[in-house]
């Protein structure tokens, strides 16, 4: 939600190639992994980069879900106020965010290890229920 408003600013100010550009900042690799990274490579301290790679896989899973949802409602309750053309090209762009998140996704696997590790602890977080009975 905190990258809404830049993205609105983005469009307004450049149009779709400031709209897609923010939008491909949003998925980068910030600052925290950096120095994550640094401090894994000086000292033996995984946690951080891990921490940051578990952040990173959440942004990329919840974005591309969002924007799942969005074409869903774009097909379903957009389409009869818009029409056709509008419905088409509102799914195209929100196939490239898809898109974009996916790429993502697939980039992450390349730091190997800590991002298997990182993987599993998110998968389990999402698992694990938050109060007895739930499943």
């Amino acid at each position: 939600m905190r990258n809404t408003p830049r993205m609105i600013d983005a469009a307004r100010d450049e149009g779709g190639v400031g709209y897609r550009r923010e939008a491909q900042r949003i998925l980068e690799v910030g600052s925290n992994h950096q120095i994550a990274k640094l401090l894994q490579r000086v000292l033996p301290i995984n946690g951080p980069v891990e921490r940051a790679l578990a952040d990173q896989l959440e942004l990329a899973l919840c974005l591309r879900a969002v924007i799942e949802r969005l074409r869903s409602y774009n097909r379903t309750s957009l389409s009869p106020q818009l029409g056709s053309r509008m419905t088409k090209i509102l799914d195209s762009v929100l196939r490239s965010r898809v898109e974009m998140a996916e790429q993502a996704l697939n980039d992450m696997p390349a730091v190997g290890q800590l991002y298997d590790r990182a993987r599993k602890a998110f998968t389990s977080a999402v698992r694990t229920p938050t109060r007895p009975g739930d499943a």
